[in-house]
């Protein structure tokens, strides 16, 4: 029955790929799967809700666009999440990485993707951004930011924030920074200024070979004046590159796009905790990139900003080792700044790659989502 189901949305190539899954495993989704429903669809992957009748799953269909990605690498991050409860269990992938099997995880009490906004540091209140700076050098001044306030709670799970008010989504984001954070860090490290040049040497490429990409002259002219308009506007790139390179210490295990469509909200009788999706861009980087990518994209209102900062930032400086300096909050802006300057140049990428690859039908998104990353980047 699964493989019923599957008929109208994979090609007979794509349903041959499936039949590789282990037997138990093929048998019981043939057994259980009683109807398959779209989930998302993005550039680089699909992804299907599997109505079974003990427990649905999810299957992920990977796409040619995302060749980027090191999808091993994705895998072996994904895997470290579960194993500390942080992400939902891979059941199965295929040898080739196109298709991923994995549990699907509910949310009863709200849609975690509701929260989503986007806020660059223009749209934060200044004078209540400067107290909270202020805060922190007093504190750091006084002695109280030390493991006797924010001592190191580490357990088999992590560590853990108490929490008073179990719904307040600050206390949740910070619980699931601090303990992804302190996964095993993954073999391949991405600084901030390393994606930064890759990105840049792409676009430089795509800018130099305006004639084939995209292969339409009309597109080609309207992608040089946006990657024109972006080099002009965007002109602190290396001031906040360096303001973050200068707070880190040693770089961890990172997400690095924690947007509320990542996150998802598993809740029981006993308790509330985030769960995170989609490791295509994990790896060893800075943690001030995660806690940007929280801030930027999370409807929080102004104290709960403060909060995950404040309670971001204690938890690194209790570490017996930690990843930042003790001054990291003043780099804080600079991340969110990078984090949308990331997302513009990304946009650019995709709407070269789209147009040269389907045509200008799908161009509208991309310039789109380009000139909406653009206004969110502080000056």
């Amino acid at each position: 029955m699964f493989l019923t189901h599957m008929q109208g949305v994979l090609t007979s190539h794509q349903q041959q790929v499936l039949l590789t899954m282990p037997a138990a495993l093929l048998a019981k989704l043939s057994r259980d799967c009683v109807d398959v429903s779209l989930l998302s669809a993005g550039l680089s992957n699909q992804n299907f809700r599997l109505h079974c009748r003990e427990g649905d799953k999810v299957l992920r269909v990977n796409t040619q666009a995302s060749d980027w990605c090191n999808r091993q690498l994705e895998i072996d991050c994904w895997q470290q999440a579960h194993g500390q409860k942080l992400a939902p269990a891979l059941l199965w992938y295929s040898p080739c990485y196109q298709f991923y099997i994995s549990e699907f995880i509910e949310q009863p009490l709200f849609n975690w993707s509701d929260l989503y906004c986007e806020k660059g540091i223009e749209s934060l209140p200044l004078q209540q951004d400067q107290c909270l700076k202020q805060h922190f050098s007093s504190q750091l001044l006084a002695g109280h930011l030390t493991e006797d306030k924010y001592s190191n709670q580490s357990n088999q799970q992590g560590y853990q924030i108490e929490q008073v008010h179990k719904q307040d989504p600050s206390s949740l984001l910070v619980e699931l920074l601090t303990r992804l954070h302190q996964l095993p860090v993954p073999k391949q490290v991405m600084s901030v200024t390393g994606q930064y040049q890759q990105y840049l040497t792409q676009l430089q490429t795509l800018a130099q070979h305006q004639q084939d990409y995209p292969a339409q002259a009309q597109l080609g002219h309207s992608w040089q004046r946006s990657f024109t308009l972006f080099t002009h506007t965007v002109t602190d790139i290396k001031h906040w590159l360096a303001t973050l390179e200068q707070c880190l210490i040693k770089p961890c295990f990172c997400h690095r796009d924690l947007s509320p469509f990542n996150i998802l909200l598993a809740a029981d009788a006993k308790q509330q905790k985030l769960v995170c999706i989609d490791f295509e861009y994990a790896v060893a980087s800075h943690p001030l990139f995660d806690l940007a990518s929280v801030l930027a994209t999370h409807s929080l209102s102004r104290a709960q900003y403060d909060v995950v900062i404040e309670q971001y930032i204690g938890f690194q400086l209790s570490l017996p080792s930690p990843n930042l300096t003790g001054d990291c909050y003043l780099a804080v802006d600079a991340a969110i700044n990078l984090f949308w300057t990331f997302a513009a140049m990304w946009a650019l990428l995709m709407l070269a790659k789209t147009a040269d690859d389907h045509g200008p039908a799908n161009q509208v998104d991309y310039q789109a989502y380009f000139e909406q990353y653009l206004k969110l980047i502080g000056r």
